[in-house]
């Protein structure tokens, strides 16, 4: 398997490419992750 960011080979198993750190696609869509924050809107200058 191959990183589809930088195009490494990584395992299958990884869920985050040790050359990158971008996580997979295939992995991320099927994760579960409970801890999504977004932050505020920065205000206007």
């Amino acid at each position: 398997m191959y990183c589809g960011n930088c195009g490494k080979p990584i395992d299958k198993e990884q869920n985050y490419c040790s050359y990158c750190g971008k996580m997979q696609k295939s992995l991320a869509k099927n994760s579960y992750s409970p801890h999504t924050e977004q932050s505020p809107p920065s205000p206007a200058r």
